[in-house]
């Protein structure tokens, strides 16, 4: 739906602004709510063309990022300690139907995982990881990278587990053509 990607782009431009990391699906019902409640006279509809084109404007998109980024800009965010919450028990993950390829799960509880690729997974280690695949490189990655390997360290230190964070870009992903997760994690380093 156009209306929903005009709405995420906005979202994604006002937290951009406010330097504000992993918070996007918490502003989003925010932003929507004003734009359908408040940012015009009357309560609107999203799937109006009329109100797309508007929305579209330069110009209304402007006073939106600034009217949020005023509104937040002087909130001050602290990091907290991270302490271990409560636990969500991988039994109690319901079934569901899954129509693309499924892997053998051999050290879990569940019998199958569900794959997008041919990219199975590692035999089982005392080690985990977390792997992004980035497609395109811009400012935020290097602040969400910094963010990711902190979370791993806490982890780590709360769990008694090792985790890694292993981030490959797409230009190396097509250059290596990795076969599996090990052959990714041996040449990335990890």
């Amino acid at each position: 739906e156009e209306y929903v990607d005009d709405v995420l782009v906005l979202n994604d431009q006002i937290l951009k602004h406010l330097k504000i990391g992993g918070a996007f699906s918490d502003f989003y019902p925010v932003v929507k709510k004003y734009v359908i409640g408040k940012l015009f006279d009357n309560p609107v509809n999203l799937e109006d063309p009329r109100v797309l084109y508007k929305l579209s404007s330069p110009e209304v998109q402007e006073k939106l990022i600034n009217l949020f980024v005023s509104t937040f800009k002087d909130m001050t965010f602290t990091e907290r300690e991270p302490e271990i919450g409560d636990f969500i028990r991988p039994s109690d993950t319901r079934p569901f139907v899954w129509s693309k390829q499924v892997h053998p799960a051999d050290n879990c509880i569940f019998n199958y995982v569900p794959c997008d690729n041919d990219f199975v997974a590692v035999t089982y280690t005392d080690e985990n990881f977390v792997i992004e695949t980035k497609g395109r490189i811009d400012t935020d990655v290097k602040h969400k990278d910094k963010r990711i390997t902190k979370w791993c360290k806490d982890a780590a230190r709360l769990t008694g587990t090792p985790w890694k964070f292993i981030r490959i870009d797409e230009e190396e992903f097509e250059k290596y053509r990795f076969k599996n997760i090990k052959e990714l994690i041996s040449t990335s380093g990890g």
